[in-house]
């Protein structure tokens, strides 16, 4: 739910890109909220997550995908747990409904239930101090935490708070800065944890035991060579076409998802041929060119 809907309208019409580099506070009504409720709720996550979900009762929070039975990613997701045993996931909001129809068909054997949460919502700080220790939440990055908030509270955190304002567009430029490309609607189901770095983000746990998709994701981790690669790009315009070229015009891969982070910044993730990626790549979209940002995070270069 939108925070203050006509004062956080008439901010972002005023100021549509804050400085990130700033303490920020951001609405994200682009997440959806689901609680899973039931005595068996880890149990029942095991078999469907890539992640461990014995984590949550060490009181961790963990980024997971949920796959296909032919390991492609359904959606990203983040499950946090909440104090009365249940547990909390974070994934697109225009994904929320499906999710809550995928994974109804495997819980109701373990007699858990999924389903929204409207009475919480989700502010993200970043840059500054935590909201309040009261409620669930996760980091990110140290720089970055997300809390789930009662609707009352997170209003007056909202109303109250001083930091600069924000929303999904901060959020997916963070995200994008973070090298986690989010599988929500636009890329469902279309690709596997590995062509995204995922593994290297501790999205997937190869020491837990089996779940949807398991098998693939197991065989690309052991046995496969990727010949692709997701790769974050920046250039300063927005690239003309989703096809990429050398500047040889040679065709190295294609664009997967573009964001504006700035005035002048544009960011995008793309599916790159390894054997074009060097330290001096250089990529172009039509005109625009696009050069390789280093995310904050070792690749297997063997996967």
């Amino acid at each position: 739910m939108l925070l203050a809907p006509e004062g956080f309208a008439l901010h972002h019409q005023a100021h549509p890109e804050p400085d990130l580099q700033q303490p920020l506070l951001l609405s994200l009504d682009c997440l959806a909220i689901l609680r899973l409720q039931g005595e068996k709720v880890i149990p029942a996550l095991q078999g469907q997550i890539t992640q461990d979900a014995k984590l949550l009762t060490q009181g961790k929070s963990v980024f997971t995908d949920i796959c296909t039975p032919k390991g492609r990613v359904i959606a990203s997701a983040l499950l946090v747990p909440a104090d009365d045993g249940d547990v909390l996931m974070l994934a697109d909001t225009l994904q929320g409904q499906k999710l809550c129809d995928h994974l109804n068909k495997y819980l109701m054997f373990h007699r858990v239930r999924v389903a929204p949460d409207s009475a919480l919502v989700c502010l993200a700080e970043a840059n500054g101090a935590i909201l309040s220790d009261e409620f669930p939440s996760a980091a990110l990055s140290p720089q970055l935490t997300l809390q789930l908030l009662p609707q009352t509270t997170a209003e007056a955190i909202w109303l109250q708070d001083t930091r600069t304002k924000g929303g999904a567009h901060a959020w997916q430029t963070l995200l994008m800065l973070h090298g986690i490309c989010w599988v929500g609607a636009d890329l469902s189901e279309l690709y596997t944890p590995h062509h995204l770095n995922h593994p290297a983000l501790a999205f997937v746990s190869f020491k837990k035991g089996c779940y949807i998709g398991q098998e693939i994701i197991a065989r690309m981790e052991y046995k496969a060579k990727l010949k692709t690669r997701c790769v974050l790009l920046s250039g300063e315009s927005q690239p003309e076409t989703d096809v990429l070229t050398d500047t040889q015009g040679i065709p190295s891969g294609k664009i997967i998802k573009q964001h504006r982070a700035e005035a002048n910044q544009w960011l995008a993730f793309a599916e790159v041929r390894t054997d074009a990626l060097t330290e001096d790549t250089i990529l172009q979209a039509g005109d625009k060119i696009l050069r390789p940002i280093q995310p904050p995070y070792a690749i297997n270069n063997e996967s």
